[in-house]
């Protein structure tokens, strides 16, 4: 039950870790710290892999949807659905073989901005995070870490006649498999950047069945790195 709780761990890493990448601005045409079309990317570390089974996990994603915005004392805060998404590829020919979702509410704060058409650049930091799902059957959840908070940062600048929209964080979380007696570990930081949402033929790989992979998890071991 170790190694069910090892692979969780890694596969909470690596949904929002993937292949380097330079941090990249996206262009909206509202000023929206979250915007439509937009979604996170791991943007550091590798990718897990299960050598018994030849396969990797890919580069991670964290869409967001049904976002409400509203003012306090501290800044903007932003309610929104978080779908944490990995898909899995072959070891050998790097092909898609499924991918695994975990999901849930998300609560940000971005400290010090006062309306909704304010530019600028400001802290910025998830204060609430609970995500879930399953793995190998069994139910999987990922909260914010009481510990540790997941910081970043935020910067919105005018680019003509739109927008563009910076938004980093690193994130620390725990996570609970919920077998008998339950099995907890922690995770971070993990780093991701604000992207543009990929092309359809892209993000369709994302999408993929698990196509009853996890039956097989149970006890293999985890290797870090490819």
């Amino acid at each position: 039950m170790d190694n069910v709780l090892r692979a969780a761990a890694m596969l909470l890493g690596v949904m929002v870790m993937g292949a380097g990448a330079a941090r990249a601005s996206v262009i909206s045409d509202t000023p929206d710290p979250l915007p439509p079309g937009s979604l996170f990317v791991g943007t550091s570390g590798g990718a897990g892999c299960f050598p018994n089974l030849g396969i990797c996990a890919g580069k991670g994603v964290l869409s967001f949807s049904n976002v409400a915005s509203s003012f306090d004392m501290l800044g903007q805060e932003l309610d929104f659905t978080g779908v944490l998404t990995v898909p899995f590829v072959n070891e050998m020919t790097n092909q898609p073989v499924g991918t695994v979702s975990l999901s849930g509410p998300v609560h940000e704060t971005i400290f010090g901005r006062t309306s909704a058409t304010e530019l600028g650049s400001w802290m910025t930091q998830i204060t609430a995070l609970d995500l879930t799902g399953n793995f190998e059957g069994i139910p999987l959840e990922a909260t914010q870490d009481t510990d540790n908070a997941s910081t970043g940062q935020t910067t919105i600048a005018a680019a003509g006649d739109k927008f563009a929209i910076t938004s980093f964080f690193d994130i620390f979380v725990d996570i609970e498999l919920s077998t008998v007696p339950p099995l907890t570990t922690g995770r971070g930081p993990l780093h991701a950047e604000l992207e543009p949402l990929p092309e359809p033929a892209s993000l369709a790989l994302l999408l993929l069945p698990l196509a009853g992979l996890a039956a097989v998890w149970r006890g293999v071991p985890v290797r870090y790195g490819r």
